[in-house]
């Protein structure tokens, strides 16, 4: 795989280049930015309990491709007759507005990154 280009930081100013967007001081400021700003992940409903239910659900809906791999199937795409890889967990009902169902794996849908996209504008779409 080739190297990835060095790159200025976002951060206006900095001088630093680096592989990703931001320099790794820069980074860690973003990241520390962000979590006041919307809650760290833990305050949003994302701690260990959700780390648990996630890692059970993933184990009893995942299948074993050809390398042994377990691998969990996007439910929007298999709609559409594609099979697409799964790499997010999503809540059919948001977390803001079902905070009970939180942990309920009938709330729960394996969704591929570009499928959990389109869902959460359509949900932020609906809530406007």
């Amino acid at each position: 795989m080739p190297a990835k280009f060095l790159r200025p930081c976002a951060q206006p100013g900095c001088p630093a280049l680096s592989t990703t967007t931001r320099c790794p001081l820069h980074q860690a400021q973003h990241v520390q930015a962000e979590n006041a700003r919307k809650g760290s992940a833990s305050a949003r409903g994302y701690g260990a309990g959700w780390k648990r239910t996630r890692y059970a659900y993933w184990q009893a809906h995942g299948q074993r491709d050809a390398d042994g791999r377990l691998v969990v199937y996007c439910v929007a795409c298999a709609e559409e007759g594609v099979q697409r890889e799964a790499t997010v967990l999503d809540h059919i009902q948001p977390i803001h507005q079902a905070p009970e169902l939180r942990l309920d794996w009938d709330n729960l849908r394996p969704l591929c990154n570009s499928c959990n996209v389109k869902a959460g504008r359509a949900a932020r779409q609906i809530e406007r």
